[in-house]
């Protein structure tokens, strides 16, 4: 990771009369300042970035509340560098406050996600294909989808342990709505208590909706292609050999988890209402 910027770090502010505090910005006085380069008027609001003054409760709040902002309902899907200091944040903050740990207790659950820096399968407007969003095991493999957001979904520590991550998206040339779902089972890594260690044991597509209609007009657009897909319109691949990989929180509490995979990839997840 980059540098963290230094604690404390402000612009000096000319008073003009007035106390510098009656013109300090809200954000400021809550740990928080924007980088110059990317004020107003320098970029559109979307591309802000914060400059890390601190990494109070007040701290996070306001950087998870930006993302959300800039997320909308689909996620927020953006480089490692355009969210370095939101991560360099995040990841001080739960070692500043002793949340970079796993707690069993807040692991079960429905998480929405917020913002990754994947871009394996997809491109950053989240545009991708069925053929790479299924390792090429679905037909046809051009046909261009549009994901439209996802779910993390977690067993209980002391029951199924269940670890599934649901991505949503539409056919780009019907707008029929899929799930692409990549479910297995998770423990936890005895030598390190920021980790949890999944095994994937299959690969599902299915309708979004299980409103007959909608099957429908899915089982009849991509049923001709996949002579195995089932009379609710899934199509299920099961792994051989059962890829593994690992999730490194850098920041859980029971409602905000942020964590970082074998791949470098970083991903903001809120527990969903």
């Amino acid at each position: 990771m980059a540098g963290m910027p230094l604690a404390g770090l402000r612009t000096p502010l000319r008073a003009h009369g007035r106390s510098a505090a009656a013109h300090t910005p809200p954000l400021v006085a809550r740990g928080l300042t924007l980088d110059p380069s990317r004020r107003r008027g320098a970029l559109p609001k979307q591309a802000w970035q914060w400059r890390v003054c601190g990494t109070s409760v007040e701290s996070v709040d306001a950087v998870v509340k930006n993302l959300e902002e800039r997320a909308g309902e689909t996620g927020l899907r953006a480089t490692r560098e355009e969210l370095k200091n939101e991560i360099e944040l995040m990841v001080n903050a739960g070692k500043e406050q002793g949340k970079d740990v796993v707690v069993k207790e807040f692991l079960a659950g429905e998480f929405v996600e917020i913002c990754s820096t994947e871009f394996k399968n997809a491109t950053m407007d989240g545009k991708s294909t069925l053929g790479q969003m299924s390792f090429n095991n679905w037909e046809p493999k051009e046909e261009e989808t549009l994901i439209e957001g996802g779910v993390n979904i977690r067993g209980d520590a002391g029951g199924s342990r269940e670890y599934r991550t649901d991505i949503f998206f539409k056919l780009t040339n019907s707008g029929i709505q899929g799930r692409n779902a990549v479910a297995g089972s998770y423990e936890f890594d005895e030598e390190d208590p920021s980790k949890i260690l999944v095994q994937f044991s299959e690969l599902r597509v299915s309708p979004k909706s299980s409103d007959p209609s909608d099957v429908e007009a899915w089982k009849a657009q991509l049923g001709p292609h996949n002579p195995t897909m089932g009379d609710d319109g899934s199509i299920v691949v099961s792994f051989d050999k059962a890829p593994h990989a690992y999730l490194k929180f850098v920041y859980m509490d029971k409602d905000l988890q942020c964590f970082e995979t074998q791949a470098g990839t970083f991903r903001m997840l809120k527990r969903k209402a």
